[in-house]
């Protein structure tokens, strides 16, 4: 018996020790990097531990301390740091876009150099550099970012054609899609143009893709309406209503809705509204949003009743019809606010003029109010009545 609760104990102990010990909070491990950046060092110290790494630079950012060193120089905006460590490791820039730890020396280099600096920074990147960083991570990325955010330049062209030369590729991808996305919204007009003609041929493709349907809205809002609508014009004809269905290119399809000229809705009104597409869109979980907003945006009340008179028939059969009807209506009535009301410069039969007598009786005073043969009108608080004959006193009928 005494082996058995011993047996027990020791499973009681066992057990219970180790419970407890799984239910405590697991502490976040903390790397080397962590560590170095909790250390506060004073300027003169980072100072002299960059001079003393001056001439190794490149080695020297292959550790975690020595990465964090040289960035907390840089940190310091002095120019002669800035320039040393530009002119020792641009050699070495494409072997170091290619690491995901050393980018970030990358990118605080890229935000302390001035417009001088600049050639040497992109000159010094190659167009397999320029896609390692567009796809590498998020930090690598931001460094593409941060060049076309502090500078508006030409002197960026070559990094536009590394990306123009594989622009679909990137924005298949989801750091490469921002990339392009930030490029086309920073960059200049001609750069920007660039860029669309390297996607053009592509677009309908792009706007079904999960990451490239953002590059193409980034395209479409970069773009003044009549640039968005030849470029969708051209590249959308004959794909409205597969876009429309689609659950990405669906998104799309609603700013293309919205911010098309006269000329590219009327082509897509045909397509959609005036064919059988018309009741696709209707019944579909996507292409129904897109049908609500050509309604919203119905240039006139002769279009919107042309829409509504080729989507009534598909509205039974829908199970969005509550929607699609509520947008008609609200859109006829807004519609019908902003038509202006004729204005008959002759005046009816019935409207009083200036010289007319009153004829509202009601208002009248009562001792004009006309009368009812030999009866007149009373005030409700005089009980008398002047069509009765006063009745004879008795002293009058005795008498007689």
């Amino acid at each position: 018996s005494f082996v058995i609760i011993f047996y027990f104990f020791c499973l009681f102990f066992f057990f219970f020790f180790q419970a407890e010990d799984g239910i405590r909070d697991a502490q976040e491990s903390r790397g080397l990097g962590d560590v170095y950046k909790r250390q506060q060092q004073s300027p003169v110290v980072v100072a002299e531990q960059f001079q003393a790494s001056l001439g190794n630079l490149y080695a020297t950012i292959s550790t975690t301390k020595g990465r964090y060193a040289v960035v907390n120089a840089l940190q310091l905006q002095r120019r002669d740091f800035t320039a040393a460590a530009l002119h020792e490791l641009a050699p070495y820039f494409n072997p170091i876009a290619s690491d995901t730890a050393a980018c970030h020396v990358l990118k605080t280099l890229a935000e302390c150099i001035n417009d001088e600096q600049l050639p040497i920074f992109v000159s010094s990147l190659n167009a397999h550099a320029v896609i390692e960083l567009a796809t590498l991570s998020q930090h690598s990325r931001r460094i593409l970012q941060v060049l076309f955010e502090r500078f508006r330049s030409n002197i960026l062209d070559p990094i536009v054609h590394a990306l123009a030369g594989e622009a679909v590729g990137l924005a298949r991808t989801q750091q490469g899609c921002i990339a392009i996305m930030k490029a086309v919204e920073l960059s200049l007009p001609h750069q920007r143009q660039i860029l669309i003609n390297s996607l053009r041929v592509s677009l309908a493709s792009l706007t079904m893709d999960p990451y490239g349907n953002y590059v193409v809205q980034a395209l479409l809002e970069q773009s003044s309406q009549a640039e968005m609508s030849a470029l969708v014009s051209d590249t959308f004809q004959g794909y409205w209503l597969i876009l429309s269905t689609n659950k990405f290119a669906s998104n799309v399809m609603e700013k293309v809705v919205r911010g098309a000229d006269l000329s590219c809705r009327r082509l897509l009104v045909s397509e959609l509204i005036l064919t059988d597409a018309v009741g696709t869109i209707a019944q579909d979980g996507f292409g129904n949003f897109v049908l609500q907003s050509i309604i919203e945006t119905s240039v006139n009340l002769d279009e919107l009743r042309l829409i509504t008179d080729a989507v009534r028939p598909h509205l039974a059969t829908s199970q969005y019809n509550r929607r699609i009807d509520q947008r008609t209506k609200t859109r006829h009535a807004q519609l019908s606010e902003s038509v202006p009301k004729r204005h008959d410069p002759k005046p009816r039969s019935n409207d009083v003029r200036p010289d007319m007598p009153s004829r509202n009786f009601r208002q009248a005073p009562e001792e004009s109010r006309p009368t009812d043969g030999a009866r007149t009108t009373v005030r409700r608080s005089d009980k008398r009545t002047t069509d009765r004959q006063p009745r004879p006193s008795k002293t009058t009928k005795s008498a007689n």
